[in-house]
């Protein structure tokens, strides 16, 4: 009965729901997994205006006791109003399920949490010897990886599979084939490397010994959770002063959500004493929402890959008439080729990457089908020199979270901005930053992000890619502007068909950047 989820008979009379009542016992060591559930279902039966409420300060340890119904640690799903707060409590997973999955959902609240893996998916190692031209290392890690003496491990055939030099000003990605454990006692392994890919032979035969790795933890790193946090169709959804100590994959999906997202104090950040890991993917990972987010008082570090992706995905013409204004697209993303519900009143451009030329920014009139791998839709008015179907692709623009804000927040990593943004007050620690497109992948053509009162300083090989990759007169980048921000502008890529306003910026040295 505990596993069962609870999303219709809502009893309205209980509106507090006390996990002390579903024998937790908060010591960090015995599985509350069972209890946590029950508990939550409870919260989902109480119906609209109910609070879960765990113990000021707990360590609540959930094993294998989440039952077969419980999707993440907390599955809300379909459900009103409801708030779970977690008292500054911690929650430790040792099962590979999520933090968190949140669904259907209006006016739900999730607040006062710390959530970790009880086995970190990374470890670090030093490193005692590299032999660059057979490709491989010999490391010693800082922990128990989970290989016995003499015992391999590769990962699964097509498996993207990377650890990082151990070092905070970039991420240098060294792809691995297999580890081979010379002696668990003392933790020495040898670690193969893919050489061909990317710059790993460079980064193994020049940095390797300087700075050693952060790696993945065999079985788990890469291979288990995909995102340790969903937020998947809700409407005005607020996650406050929660803290990700780690992620097997991804830290936070945030797709198809409607309203205001409020993040605030929202942080991916390692655990005290641990190494500078938080996921090996994106922290947040922000795709095709119509809704509003604001980041507030924020951090993400130790992600290696973006610590933001604010953006709506590239969807393929496939017929399109003028006479009916009929126009049909296809996410190849999914296999089903659908993307998500489409009403009449979003905004969509077409534009063509062959010959730069921008087709028209219109408004769905009606939506035919959304069905057998076809979008189907009516647009409001026309679309303008159309050539040849072959390389038109189409972005929903308020589907790209419009109007965002980041305020007073600290970020470190690399970054996508696609869509209407504000950042303001913000330390940045760039990487790398994109404000452009990705071709058949994600866009739109960023236009209105605004950086103001921003420290942005620059990693090591550090770019500001403003770009449409368009020379001709037809779609670009506009309206990007960095206003009264310290940053190096020699920084900025920015191409031929693309804007960039400078307003009272300094350099890190304290000296002016030309106003343009």
């Amino acid at each position: 009965e505990a596993d069962r989820p609870f999303y219709d008979n809502i009893d309205y009379s209980v509106k507090t729901v006390n996990i002390v009542n579903y024998g937790a016992k908060g010591d960090g060591t015995t599985d509350d997994g069972r209890a946590v559930t029950a508990a939550v279902n409870a919260l989902l039966k109480s119906g609209p205006g109910s609070k879960l409420v765990f113990e000021s300060g707990k360590t609540y340890y959930v094993g294998s006791g989440l039952g077969t119904f419980a999707m993440a640690l907390f599955n809300l799903q379909k459900c009103k109003g409801l708030t779970v707060d977690g008292k500054g409590s911690t929650f430790i997973l040792g099962t590979n399920k999520p933090y968190s999955y949140l669904s259907g959902t209006k006016e739900c609240v999730i607040e006062n949490c710390t959530f970790r893996y009880a086995r970190n998916p990374a470890f670090s190692a030093t490193c005692n010897s590299v032999n660059a031209e057979e490709g491989w290392a010999e490391m010693t890690a800082d922990r128990d990886i989970g290989l016995a003496t003499a015992e391999t491990y590769a990962p699964p055939e097509g498996t993207t599979y990377f650890g990082v030099l151990n070092r905070s000003d970039s991420r240098y990605h060294l792809y691995i084939k297999k580890y081979e454990m010379i002696n668990a006692g003392k933790r020495t392994f040898k670690i193969y490397f893919d050489m061909e890919r990317d710059y790993t032979a460079d980064w193994v035969k020049n940095y390797l010994s300087t700075y050693g790795m952060i790696c993945p933890t065999p079985k788990i790193g890469h291979l288990t959770v995909e995102t340790a946090f969903s937020a998947v169709g809700n409407t005005n959804l607020t996650l406050s002063n929660i803290n990700i100590n780690s992620c097997y994959k991804f830290g936070m999906f945030i797709g198809n959500n409607e309203g205001t997202l409020k993040l605030d104090n929202v942080n991916f950040v390692p655990a005290d004493g641990e190494i500078n890991f938080t996921g090996w993917r994106d922290a947040f990972h922000v795709k095709d929402n119509r809704c509003k987010i604001l980041w507030s008082g924020c951090i993400a570090k130790g992600n290696y890959d973006d610590a933001i992706n604010i953006s709506s995905s590239a969807l393929k013409v496939t017929e399109y008439s003028a006479e009916t204004k009929e126009i049909s697209l296809v996410w190849n993303e999914r296999t089903n080729g659908i993307y998500y519900e489409i009403k009449p009143g979003d905004t969509l451009n077409v534009i063509d990457t062959s010959t730069g030329v921008d087709c028209g920014n219109v408004k769905v009139e009606s939506v035919i089908k959304q069905s057998d791998g076809v979008n189907r839709v009516v647009l409001k008015s026309s679309l303008k020199n159309i050539s040849s179907l072959d390389n038109l692709i189409a972005y929903f623009t308020n589907r790209c979270a419009p109007d965002s804000v980041i305020d007073n927040c600290d970020f470190s990593g690399t970054f996508r901005f696609r869509g209407p943004l504000t950042v303001e007050n913000t330390k940045i620690f760039n990487m790398r930053t994109w404000i452009d497109i990705e071709g058949k992948i994600e866009g739109p053509v960023p236009q209105n992000i605004s950086f103001k009162n921003c420290d942005i300083q620059a990693g090591s090989g550090s770019t500001i890619i403003i770009n449409s990759y368009n020379n001709t007169n037809g779609y670009g980048v506009k309206n990007i502007t960095f206003e009264n921000c310290i940053f190096e502008d020699s920084t900025l890529s920015i191409g031929k068909n693309d804007k960039v306003r400078i307003i009272s910026c300094k350099r890190h040295d304290g000296s002016s950047i030309a106003n343009r």
